[in-house]
């Protein structure tokens, strides 16, 4: 599975590469990353100053929005295989039900290029798989509720302004 995994990372990585030309990696500059436990583990032995913030549990959330510390001129600086889920699949987001099925796929209008990415139906194929495998290997149960901000007052999938539903699962 960590093969198949790997191999639509690179699959999503070179997919939306298309929609990110010209955009100067807007979404690398002004968003917060969750980051899952393995994830932030992963990336501080990397880089051991990374700013992380909003821990719930074993998620956290990195800041970057002064930049991303793996962003470089030509990119990211990161292989593949170690980008976190929500860098490899931005601008789009899984909304999942009570039973940890996925229930569809939202696309933020912070991208500028949101329309198009929405209506690539092959890209959204992609994307789709790759979270319903990450849902089933990589997510623990109760670390999907934090990311969800079940038991929160405010969590962060009840607003959906600023989404459009791409793919209903």
């Amino acid at each position: 599975m960590e093969k198949l995994k790997a191999r639509l990372k690179t699959i999503l990585i070179k997919a939306f590469a298309k929609y990110c030309v010209g955009c100067d990696g807007r979404c690398c500059r002004s968003v917060v990353v969750t980051l899952f436990d393995q994830e932030r583990d992963s990336l501080l032995a990397i880089k051991r100053d990374i700013c992380t913030c909003n821990e719930r549990g074993s998620i956290s959330d990195m800041d970057i929005s002064n930049g991303c510390p793996f962003l470089r001129k030509d990119g990211c600086s990161l292989e593949n295989g170690q980008r976190p889920f929500d860098c490899v699949t931005f601008p789009c987001y899984p909304i999942v039900g009570r039973y940890g099925d996925l229930v569809a796929i939202l696309v933020h209008n912070s991208c500028p290029r949101a329309d198009d990415i929405a209506h690539d139906r092959e890209l959204m194929g992609v994307v789709r798989s790759f979270w319903v495998i990450a849902l089933e290997e990589d997510i623990e149960p109760e670390d999907l509720a934090r990311w969800k901000g079940e038991g929160e007052s405010d969590p962060w999938n009840k607003y959906f302004t600023g989404w459009k539903v791409s793919v209903s699962c």
